[in-house]
């Protein structure tokens, strides 16, 4: 008689957003609205960094750090453009406390932002990304 193999799957929840880290400071990022929403309003904290693409929809990029040096917001802000399928554009970014939920899951309302534009994405940030981890429960 043949004995049957139980195969475990492993359980991921896809709530979880995904993260980088650059040197101590992590970089989240969520690929979903569900993800971003919960980056955004459960993980974060109100003195974190948000990071998103002007203008469009797109990732939710948070810093987890209230002073990010500039390498990690040009870092945070690529990501914001790979992940919304650019090579170049304009990048908004704010503290955590002056971001709002919208009326559908993921949306937000921004109340003063700074503005960063970039005009390419360097290569070492494609792969670090090939790095990335998810987010525990």
């Amino acid at each position: 008689m043949e004995e049957k193999i139980k195969i475990k799957k492993s359980k991921v929840d896809a709530r979880m957003p995904f993260y980088i880290t650059l040197g101590k400071t992590v970089i989240g990022f969520g690929k979903n609205s569900v993800q971003n929403e919960y980056l955004t309003f459960k993980k974060a904290h109100k003195s974190d960094t948000f990071v998103h693409i002007d203008l469009r929809s797109g990732s939710h990029i948070i810093i987890f750090d209230d002073k990010p040096t500039n390498e990690e917001l040009l870092l945070a802000s690529e990501i914001a453009l790979i992940l919304s399928n650019q090579v170049a554009g304009d990048i908004k970014y704010t503290s955590v406390s002056n971001i709002k939920k919208g009326t559908s899951t993921g949306e937000v309302l921004m109340d003063h932002y700074k503005l960063i534009t970039l005009r390419e994405i360097r290569e070492s940030t494609y792969s670090l990304l090939k790095e990335q981890k998810r987010f525990i429960s």
